[in-house]
């Protein structure tokens, strides 16, 4: 049985997404101060089990399916360039902070994927900040700081 890019894609997805779950107890530990309230692994967990999800979800479409499809040079190395920027965004969260890191890629990813206008990555940008601000202060979740926030 030959596996398409879809089904590869899915089984790297979901091992990452198991490893995101599996690590997120060793980099955020609980604090006794946050019993009543939200402890600051819930985005992740949240994250990681709608990634682990969704990778699933892939993989049984394309097996139902059975499609295949072809995959330029271009195409895979935008893929290996987005996954080197979210793993380096990662490693950056403790250093410049969790809203700087993920605005940065997720504007480098948009800018990498076709968006080149200027006035979009902006307006995306601060939608972004909003949404996690929002998001984060609606949960009384603290945000994972580093020296920039």
């Amino acid at each position: 049985m030959r596996i398409g890019p879809s089904s590869m894609s899915a089984v790297v997805i979901a091992i990452f997404a198991a490893l995101f779950l599996l690590g997120t107890p060793n980099y955020i530990p609980v604090i006794t101060a946050y019993e009543n309230e939200a402890s600051p692994r819930l985005f992740p967990y949240m994250i990681g089990t709608l990634l682990l999800c969704l990778s699933l979800l892939l993989a049984l479409r394309e097996l139902k399916n059975r499609t295949r499809i072809n995959v330029t040079k271009v195409e895979f190395t935008k893929v290996a360039i987005s996954f080197v920027m979210v793993c380096v965004g990662v490693f950056l969260i403790p250093v410049i902070g969790f809203i700087v890191s993920t605005t940065l890629i997720l504007v480098l990813l948009t800018y990498l994927l076709g968006n080149k206008s200027i006035l979009s990555l902006i307006c995306l940008s601060a939608g972004w900040f909003a949404f996690t601000y929002i998001f984060f202060k609606l949960f009384q979740i603290t945000f994972p700081q580093g020296v920039l926030i």
